[in-house]
């Protein structure tokens, strides 16, 4: 009985990984642009439209660099995470001088262009990656 449920869980684990992108993308926080009319205040919130250039790789190319372009609705007052790059990781700290807690950055991550919002990544995933 444990030697089957073994050999199901191993398939199981083998099959989803086929699912997943062969693809990875790691953002260059220096290249963070907002575009002409990328910051739009409302009072119900906000619009942000911005890009970054992102050095993706597959294991079929080489590393290509692509700028990907993000448009976000937010609502309510701006609390330090909007406009943010895909892959970038910020953590909330203290800040003594500020006296309150902030974003700030932590590291670049990668990820997975296939689950970004940016049509430029998924426009390259869908021809390099799987």
């Amino acid at each position: 009985m444990k030697t089957s449920a073994l050999v199901f869980l191993f398939s199981l684990v083998a099959s989803l990984q086929s699912f997943a992108s062969n693809c990875v993308c790691t953002a260059n926080p220096n290249t963070k642009a907002y575009t002409a009319d990328g910051v739009v205040n409302t009072w119900w919130g906000g619009v942000r439209k911005w890009s970054c250039v992102y050095s993706c790789e597959s294991h079929k190319n080489p590393p290509v660099e692509i700028r990907g372009s993000h448009k976000e609705k937010y609502f309510g007052a701006d609390e330090g995470l909007w406009g943010i790059c895909d892959g970038l990781v910020y953590v909330n700290e203290y800040n003594a001088y500020a006296e309150r807690f902030v974003w700030a950055f932590s590291r670049i991550g990668t990820f997975d262009p296939v689950k970004s919002k940016s049509p430029e990544l998924k426009q390259w995933a869908q021809g390099n990656c799987q």
